[in-house]
């Protein structure tokens, strides 16, 4: 486990990041990112090496399904954030993780602007004020 990496995951200023799916583009919300990368940090040592956990593994850390977690780690990958380095003895897949590649934020990668689409205005729900105290006497 990388505390470094993982404080390192917690200050990335992620995409959303479109990958292709099935011959379409598919949007993976930054805060998925972050979230599989956290996880794969946990499982990584300080230089970013030996992270090989399971897809259902990385699904259970992350409240995912397999599948979310497999677009976050090609979207990771496409960003050049991590990298599959070959096969553990586990025979589940290795990722090495790019310190340098987190820091340097854009990497190129077409993103989404950060902002809730189809929503106008602020709040629509009731917003409830809190009653002031009376006056000290």
């Amino acid at each position: 486990m990388s505390v470094h990496l993982m404080s390192v995951a917690f200050s990335a200023n992620l995409p959303d990041t479109e990958i292709p799916v099935s011959g379409e583009n598919h949007t993976v919300k930054a805060s998925t990112l972050k979230f599989v990368l956290l996880a794969l940090a946990d499982h990584a040592n300080d230089e970013g090496r030996g992270a090989y956990p399971s897809i259902d593994t990385l699904a259970k850390k992350t409240s995912m399904s397999r599948r979310t977690v497999q677009r976050a780690l090609d979207a990771l990958i496409q960003l050049q954030i991590i990298k599959c380095v070959g096969t553990s003895e586990y025979g589940t897949d290795n990722y090495s993780i790019f310190e340098a590649a987190i820091y340097r934020g854009d990497s190129g990668t077409k993103a989404v602007g950060g902002v809730t689409l189809g929503q106008e205005g602020g709040d629509s729900g009731a917003v409830k004020s809190v009653p002031e105290s009376p006056e000290s006497s």
